[in-house]
């Protein structure tokens, strides 16, 4: 039996905080498919942003940024300020990774403020 979106992020997070980035990124990216061929975009847009901090513990940042630009748009859409602002710094984590600092302190602080107006 395959399993569900949610199993699938549960088994995710586990692998994560196993240190089998490999593993969580498996799972998170079937997930997010999941989630998006169901329709539940926010869901599929948190799944990508847990599939962008495994890809960043496994060392590949290209990959990181890649699976989380956006994603804070679509949490603002849906007026959901406190994902809108962990999307943030999960894009700035990456593009500070990747040696894009001054691109990293923008969304960095972004998120930051974000943060302060939801206390």
């Amino acid at each position: 039996m395959d399993k569900t979106p949610e199993e699938l992020i549960a088994a995710g997070k586990n692998a994560f905080e196993q240190g089998d980035y490999e593993e969580a990124i498996q799972l998170f990216a079937q997930a997010e498919t999941a989630y998006t061929e169901a329709g539940n975009y926010l869901d599929a847009a948190e799944a990508k942003n847990n599939l962008s901090v495994s890809l960043l513990q496994a060392d590949r940042l290209q990959d990181a940024l890649d699976a989380v630009m956006g994603t804070d748009q679509l949490f603002a859409k849906a007026d959901d300020r406190k994902r809108q602002a962990m999307a943030l710094g999960n894009q700035a984590s990456a593009l500070q990774a990747l040696g894009r600092n001054a691109e990293a302190l923008s969304a960095f602080q972004e998120s930051g403020r974000l943060f302060g107006e939801i206390g």
